[in-house]
Order: C-alpha cells, then structure tokens, then sequence
C-alpha cells in the first residue's frame, strides 16, 4: 500500500466504514434519571464464553456512557436483516425520539 498525505474527512471515513458489512446492534439502558437510551453499535465482539464478555466499542463522548458504572444492567439487542429500520432508528440524530414509534419492553423477560 502506498501512503497518502491527503486527509480523510470524517464524512469520507464515516462513508467508507459504513460499506463495510458487520453485524449491527442496539445497545440499551436506563439513564440516571430512569428514561430509557439507546444507541446502535457495529463493533460488539464476544470476548470469553467463561465467564461470557463481550466488548463494544462506543466513543467516549457517547451520551450512553453518562452515569455508566460498573455493574449496571445494559442490553445488547442483536438485530436481524428484516430489523435495518431499527439500526436507523437508534443511529439517529435525534436522540429523545429512538423510543418513540419502537415496540418495546422494558422487561427482560418479555
């Protein structure tokens, strides 16, 4: 590979990672203030299977990460082909309205 001096905007590498195909994610939580967050996440890995981790990469200035502590509950929903327009949803600039028009649960167990 040859090197380039030329600078990559954030919107070309944005562009470029986006062509690449991955598994997507919607990570969810409460907040501190107990209303749901979420946020979608390509970059979820299964790290060990005893004890099971798993590592998902997520900027730091996330608003996911706000009053995150260690040991609060946090959900990985893993999507489906047919669930893109959920993918879109929760990559949305809109922060306060992902939940809006969202069929879910905050039961685990439902």
């Amino acid at each position: 590979m040859q090197s380039r001096t030329e600078q990559v905007t954030a919107a070309q590498f944005r562009h470029v990672c986006g062509l690449f195909p991955t598994g997507v994610t919607v990570v969810t939580r409460r907040m501190e203030e107990g209303e749901p967050y979420g946020m979608t996440v390509s970059s979820f890995t299964s790290v060990s299977l005893a004890p099971p981790l798993v590592l998902v990469s997520i900027d730091h200035s996330a608003r996911f990460l706000r009053g995150l502590r260690p040991g609060l509950p946090f959900v990985i929903n893993v999507l489906g082909e047919r669930q893109q327009h959920l993918a879109k949803t929760f990559a949305s600039r809109q922060e306060d309205n992902r939940f809006r028009d969202v069929d879910w649960s905050a039961d685990w167990q439902n």
